[in-house]
């Protein structure tokens, strides 16, 4: 089919763009001011490449805040001789469980920004999902441990060095613990944000620019 000036300067009626009497020609080689053809679709794809690296940046932060996240709630809840719980016992000395739940809970914290920054239903669900496993946890108050009003947890530096072994075990290993309940969202979070990282660096041509199909990954807002 040909394409006509005047079907252009329909379609760009229709788009709210004013025609001005530009012909075809003007749209093409950019003489028809600030609407010319070239310029809309360069503002389009560097729109779109800016949306796609936005959420390819803000899927690898989470993948990061979750991924420490996993880490320090799968080293506080090792068990056997070499634990954190059954060195503090051989040497009475806690200081590296507080290392450890520092990192956690700071990591923690990261992890629920970068959901709640995010568009995606399924990231919704696993902010809710974080916030609920630590609405089940039991003994934190004893160890020093809040949850404040945004969700987020705070740490008591002095009741968290004065709380005892037993305490803290319970507190962050038992059933209703802090890192075993954190431990399984942490790692479900850190795969589904790789996935989807490596999902949107897939997305990019040759040229730099984003394939049609990419659209449904900008769940970024920020």
């Amino acid at each position: 089919m040909r394409v006509t000036t005047r079907m252009v300067n329909d379609a760009a009626v229709k788009a709210g763009v004013p025609t001005n009497a530009n012909t075809l020609l003007d749209y093409v080689k950019g003489t028809s001011g600030s609407n010319n053809l070239l310029g809309i679709l360069s503002n389009s794809k560097n729109d779109q490449s800016q949306k796609v690296q936005k959420s390819q940046n803000g899927y690898e932060k989470l993948e990061k805040a979750a991924g420490q996240l996993l880490q320090k709630a799968q080293a506080l809840t090792q068990e056997g001789e070499d634990s954190l719980f059954a060195k503090a016992r051989q040497s009475g000395d806690t200081e590296e469980i507080r290392k450890s739940v520092d990192i956690l809970v700071k990591s923690y914290n990261e992890t629920l920004d970068v959901l709640r920054s995010s568009s995606s239903a399924l990231d919704q669900y696993y902010c809710k999902m974080l916030q609920e496993t630590v609405a089940g946890s039991k003994g934190l108050d004893a160890i020093g441990i809040s949850v404040s009003k945004d969700g987020k947890l705070k740490v008591n530096a002095e009741k968290l060095k004065a709380a005892d072994i037993d305490s803290l075990e319970k507190a962050l290993t038992g059933a209703d613990g802090l890192a075993g309940k954190v431990l399984a969202a942490a790692d479900k979070i850190t795969d589904v944000a790789k996935a989807n990282a490596e999902s949107l660096s897939s997305h990019y041509n040759a040229d730099g620019s984003v394939s049609s199909g990419s659209s449904h990954l900008y769940d970024y807002r920020r």
